[in-house]
């Protein structure tokens, strides 16, 4: 334990290569498009896993007592090496941020974007790296602290386990009790609000028994953003008529939301 809060405590050149890497890998193309804050917050988790990884990865070699390859002066011309190749591979990343979120939101027919503000993006992320990564290394003192102490009354390795196992188990109902809460009603305000808001184009329907109008038993205020998208984005009815090739009857769309 101590070993491992003397690496952690230290600056890891390992560690900061794994950061930046999964930093450019979080900016890849994903499922969905992003907003910059949300993005950044994303990258500064994949730094801190990253940084955490090559951490261990480091600690694992010494622990293992393998032999250092090269002599300090072939240790510090790769370090340069390394350096100059990540620092590339992280500026590119960031230029081709806007290009990989437009791609994602042209799939989706989404208005493309006209940045995706890289630099703000990787502002937040090295914010909230740094506050990850922090909070883990509190952690470990805080295990190394209660190890320490209860090495008076039980065996060294054995203390090193159940030290860790408390902190986990506390973190998990802080997590739980508190910051699980907190950020779930945060997200909760953040979509409410917008599921508010209406799209471009989208109009209440006048057909009387069309979900939505005003003879509708569903409100057009209670339906969320998506379902006025849903309601008012179907075929019409010439549009049904010419792809069957006979008179169609008026569709109509039904929708209920959970305010509904």
């Amino acid at each position: 334990m101590k070993q491992l809060n003397q690496y952690w405590n230290s600056f890891s050149f390992i560690g900061l290569v794994f950061a930046t890497l999964f930093f450019a890998l979080s900016v890849s193309p994903s499922l969905l498009p992003r907003p910059w804050f949300f993005q950044g917050v994303l990258s500064g988790i994949a730094i801190a896993v990253g940084y955490s990884l090559g951490v261990a990865c480091q600690w694992l070699y010494h622990f293992l007592e393998l032999p250092s390859p090269t002599n300090e002066r072939t240790q510090r011309i790769l370090k340069m090496i390394v350096s100059l190749g990540v620092a590339i591979f992280f500026v590119h990343c960031l230029r081709q941020m806007t290009y990989w979120q437009n791609s994602i939101r042209q799939l989706m027919e989404m208005p493309l974007a006209e940045t995706a503000y890289p630099w703000r993006t990787a502002a937040i992320a090295l914010l909230s790296g740094a506050i990850l990564i922090g909070a883990t290394r509190l952690l470990i003192r805080v295990c190394a602290w209660l190890a320490s102490w209860l090495n008076r009354l039980l065996p060294r390795r054995v203390s090193i386990v159940v030290s860790t196992l408390l902190v986990g188990f506390l973190l998990l109902l802080i997590g739980n009790g508190i910051i699980a809460r907190v950020l779930l009603r945060a997200a909760d305000s953040i979509f409410l609000h917008a599921d508010e808001l209406v799209d471009e184009g989208i109009e209440q329907p006048v057909y009387p028994i069309a979900t939505g109008s005003n003879e509708s038993l569903i409100s057009w205020d209670s339906i969320g953003r998506q379902g006025k998208n849903f309601i008012a984005d179907g075929p019409t009815r010439e549009q049904i008529s010419d792809f069957l090739g006979r008179e169609a009857m008026r569709p109509i769309r039904v929708y209920a939301g959970m305010r509904s």
